[in-house]
């Protein structure tokens, strides 16, 4: 659980389901992969959305990248293509 937009893209990327304890989020790709739900500050659909996510795995694809940005900067090479 977090209001963190930093925290959201990093459960993402360790594969660590995640409620944001705000009713917006600057990382709607977490949304959108289903790696984050927004709660907002109710007590109760913090809870509700805490227990669904425990549930539900970490299958997700992960939408910030691959890890590999700084080298394709400085080897100016093409970045790969994911479809």
């Amino acid at each position: 659980m977090t209001d963190s937009g930093g925290v959201q893209e990093e459960t993402c990327i360790l594969g660590v389901p995640c409620v944001t304890l705000r009713d917006n989020t600057e990382r709607p790709e977490a949304l959108e992969v289903k790696s984050n739900v927004l709660a907002g500050a109710d007590a109760l659909r913090m809870v509700e959305n805490a227990k669904r996510m425990m549930q539900q795995g970490n299958g997700w694809k992960n939408p910030f990248g691959d890890g590999r940005a700084g080298r394709i900067i400085v080897n100016d090479q093409e970045p790969i293509k994911y479809s």
